[in-house]
């Protein structure tokens, strides 16, 4: 009887540290820098010229974003592995890339200097600044 119940309570202990951890790496995905990770991953999609266009957004797209997002080369020209193919820089892919369009809703302050001119900013992109609105073609509401 003692021995069943030891079990029981250390399979309850396991399970309980189990949900434990599953809980602490759910509530990383908050963190807007995990490991500087986010933060790499800008760095290496940032867009190397001006996007005005929707042909220049597609042209980013095939030439700069894929080759980022799925190098089949090193920098030294060597070819990587099927296993290397899972990482960009040090990140690993955990599953197939999405890209979405995400807007922000408000501009941020600027500068008094600034406002004479009428130049505005967009402030950085967070879940209070998300634009949540329905739009149709053309960006209208």
């Amino acid at each position: 009887m003692d021995r069943k119940l030891n079990t029981l309570l250390r399979n309850f202990a396991m399970g309980l540290a189990y949900i434990c951890v599953l809980l602490v790496i759910g509530s990383q995905q908050k963190v807007s820098e995990v490991s500087r990770q986010n933060l790499q991953i800008k760095n290496t999609l940032t867009a190397t010229g001006e996007i005005k266009s929707i042909e220049d957004v597609w042209m980013y797209i095939e030439t700069v974003l894929l080759h980022r997002l799925y190098p089949s080369e090193f920098y030294n020209g060597e070819r990587k592995s099927f296993d290397d193919l899972r990482f960009i820089e040090d990140n690993l892919k955990m599953g197939p890339l999405r890209i979405r369009q995400i807007r922000v809703s408000d501009t941020c302050a600027a500068p008094a200097l600034l406002r004479t001119y009428d130049i505005h900013c967009l402030p950085d992109y967070e879940t209070d600044t998300e634009d949540k609105g329905v739009y149709k073609e053309g960006r209208i509401l």
